[in-house]
C-alpha cells in the first residue's frame, strides 16, 4: 500500500485512539502515527458498502479534490491506502470538527461570526473551481 508521497503505509502504522464520527459508509477516528507520534483523522470506509451503494465515483472525487486543492479550508490528505475490506484516508486532524459539528454542538452561530464561516466556504468553492477549470 503506497501513500501519496511514495512510502509504504498500512493501518498497522497507526494507533486508533477513539472514534470521532460515523456515517453510512464508515467512520472517522482520531489516530496517532506510531513512528512520529503525530495525530491524524483516519477515515475508514467500508469497501463493500461503497460498492453496494454505487459510490465509487464519489469516493474517487473526494480523494481527487483533497489531493489537488491546497486550501486552509479543506483538510489535507496525507496518506491513502486500502486492504481487502476497507479504504483508509489519513487526513489533517481538525480539533472540533467541521461546520456541521459546530452547529450540532452549539445549535447556532453568533451573527458576528457567521460572515467568517460563509467567506471561508466561498473561498474554498472559488479555489476548487479555479483548479478544476485549469488545463
Amino acid at each position: 500500500m503506497i501513500d501519496l508521497y511514495g512510502g509504504r503505509v498500512t493501518i498497522d502504522d497507526f494507533e486508533v485512539i477513539k472514534g470521532l464520527s460515523s456515517g453510512a459508509y464508515g467512520k472517522v477516528c482520531l489516530a496517532k502515527k506510531r513512528s512520529s507520534g503525530d495525530y491524524f483523522a483516519l477515515k475508514i470506509i467500508d469497501r463493500e458498502k461503497t460498492i453496494e451503494k454505487a459510490q465509487e465515483d464519489f469516493i474517487r472525487s473526494e480523494v481527487s479534490i483533497m489531493r489537488s486543492v491546497n486550501s486552509d479550508y479543506i483538510v489535507k490528505l496525507y496518506y491513502s491506502f486500502q486492504n481487502d475490506n476497507y479504504l483508509f484516508f489519513v487526513m489533517e486532524y481538525m480539533n472540533g470538527g467541521d461546520l456541521g459539528n459546530l452547529l450540532q454542538n452549539c445549535g447556532s452561530i453568533e451573527e458576528k461570526v457567521f460572515p467568517y464561516h460563509m467567506l471561508s466556504r466561498g473561498s474554498t468553492v472559488a479555489s476548487t473551481s479555479r483548479r478544476s477549470s485549469s488545463p
